[in-house]
């Protein structure tokens, strides 16, 4: 079995131009409480699933593309970016699916590299590839 490095994985939002370095996610779902009086125990059932994202690295800029959606001003958008999150280099070990821009956070130190940071919701289904053939 082989074990799982954070070296090994990638991000990419569709749009951004960063050089993703670090990413990380929560795929989570409602639990709703069934419970009625005179259970002994609490009676639990799971509904809607959702999941959230936040990545950042380092702003890239040539020619044709800025670091993110740019038309005049700064574009995110409301509709969802493909959103691909790695954790293997193996190209079809992933979790993906279309994601919701809520916040973007550019930041420079002054000092080196400017970086920044992305953030999103899941829009509908999270699909879970995990290959290692």
């Amino acid at each position: 079995m082989a074990r799982i490095t954070g070296s090994d994985g990638s991000c990419s939002v569709t749009g951004y131009k960063i050089k993703f370095n670090t990413w990380s996610a929560t795929f989570s779902q409602v639990i709703t409480d069934l419970s009625a009086f005179g259970d002994s125990f609490a009676s639990k059932k799971g509904g809607l699933m959702s999941g959230t994202f936040s990545a950042s690295g380092i702003m890239e800029k040539d020619v044709d593309a800025e670091p993110m959606p740019f038309s005049g001003s700064i574009v995110m958008g409301s509709g969802g970016v493909n959103v691909e999150l790695k954790a293997a280099s193996a190209s079809d070990c992933m979790w993906s699916g279309s994601a919701v821009i809520g916040n973007v956070s550019p930041t420079s130190t002054m000092a080196g590299d400017a970086s920044c940071s992305v953030d999103g919701e899941f829009d509908g289904a999270i699909s879970l590839t995990w290959d290692e053939a």
